[in-house]
């Protein structure tokens, strides 16, 4: 079955009736493929909106293979009052290229509440963004409005998010008085890849925080696998941007986790890894959560909870039989691998708990372990370094830094 070249499937609703429900069996394989339309925006291919106070109707997908492709979008979004339908995908093969999109957003006007969206298949590979339009191929549950985000849930095989492609469920501005809860993004896959950058864009799984209204807290980011590899400008992303405080990000990856590689040619010279940061008011960056039997950072890659503002960083938390943090980025030595927490702002520095399980930690090479306070502005001084407390057999340490200060 194809849906191509601008044709729809549509259950919108725009007034007080409740949308309808789109139920599609492909027995071989379902190809949606999209054109850019007028303005460059996408092309609506299959969708269930919500756009006006009925509820939105929900989409079944079932098929052996699914390709989204080429500025194509399945959605369920809110934009009124009514409530967003969900997204239910079960394939065995999900493939999301050149600027596609499936998205359940809550939208500028949206009071409703965000649908969900659930991922069931063997295999997913979002890569990509458009190069004449700028979209990038996403999977999306952002709130743009005042009703509670939706959530992303997947269970897969192996997931691959490559060349600047993305999964969020973020919070943004737009509506600065938005008081909604906010979504979760789980993820069990068996492996887990991100891997490059296409211009401005990371390959990237991000649940930010932009609301200015205390007490929105960001939604978390939950993983469970048995390989995450993170490399080339890649990351895990839960930053808090306002007085909102951020999400936190936990990891159980049962085998290994290996961050390497950050590359300084991307657009923002943007950091390789697993990343909260508290940016410009009040809001707490989260913490972060690990559980694995072997981490490994290296070649400039970095798990890092930091605030530049008022609010405090997010405290790390490390359990892990090996654990090595290795060397610099070797196309910048002043790039270090580290696991680190630092307040450049009047907000505390989160504290580095690591227990290796009466195993080895390793910190090589100009790997970096710091809990500090480079505060430096005028006012009020900063803090005091942050606390970092560290549980093992063996600690290894050569021409590299462990370091817990205020300066």
């Amino acid at each position: 079955m194809s849906v191509l070249d601008g044709a729809f499937i549509s259950t919108d609703t725009f007034g007080t009736g409740n949308g309808g429900d789109i139920r599609i069996d492909a027995r071989s394989r379902l190809e949606i493929s999209g054109i850019a339309t007028f303005g460059g925006n996408r092309s609506f291919a299959i969708s269930a909106d919500s756009l006006g106070p009925g509820n939105g109707g929900s989409i079944f997908i079932n098929t052996p293979s699914l390709q989204v492709a080429n500025l194509a979008t399945i959605t369920a979004n809110n934009d009124s009052a009514g409530n967003g339908g969900s997204i239910n995908i079960n394939t065995g093969s999900l493939q999301i290229f050149n600027g596609a999109l499936i998205s359940a957003n809550t939208l500028d006007t949206g009071t409703g509440n965000g649908g969900a969206i659930n991922i069931n298949s063997g295999s997913i590979e979002i890569s990509g963004v458009d190069f004449f339009t700028d979209k990038i191929s996403s999977i999306t549950a952002d709130n743009f409005g005042f009703g509670d985000r939706g959530s992303i849930t997947i269970n897969t095989g192996s997931l691959q998010i490559l060349d600047g492609g993305l999964i969020s469920s973020n919070t943004f501005e737009n509506n600065r008085f938005g008081t909604g809860n906010e979504g979760n993004i789980t993820i069990n896959a068996q492996s887990i890849e991100l891997d490059g950058f296409t211009g401005a864009y990371v390959s990237s799984i991000t649940a930010n925080n932009l609301s200015n209204q205390i007490g929105r807290t960001g939604g978390s980011i939950d993983i469970n696998t048995d390989y995450l590899r993170i490399r080339n400008g890649g990351k895990i992303v839960a930053d808090t941007f306002e007085t909102g405080d951020g999400g936190s990000i936990n990891i159980n990856a049962r085998d290994s986790i290996k961050i390497s590689d950050r590359n300084e040619f991307a657009f923002d010279n943007s950091p390789t890894g697993i990343i909260s940061t508290s940016t410009e008011a009040e809001g707490k960056a989260g913490n972060i959560s690990i559980a694995t039997n072997s981490l490994s950072i290296e070649n400039g890659g970095l798990i890092r909870s930091d605030t530049i503002a008022d609010g405090d960083a997010g405290n790390i938390g490390i359990q892990a039989n090996l654990i090595e943090i290795i060397g610099s980025n070797p196309a910048n030595a002043s790039i270090d691998s580290g696991l680190v927490t630092t307040s450049q702002g009047r907000g505390s520095p989160g504290n580095i708990n690591i227990n290796t399980n009466t195993n080895i930690l390793r910190v090589l090479n100009g790997g970096n372990i710091n809990a500090n306070n480079i505060f430096t502005g005028s006012g009020l001084p900063g803090t005091t370094g942050g606390n970092i407390t560290i549980q093992a057999e063996l600690i290894e340490v050569i021409g590299a830094d462990l370091d817990s200060n205020s300066r």
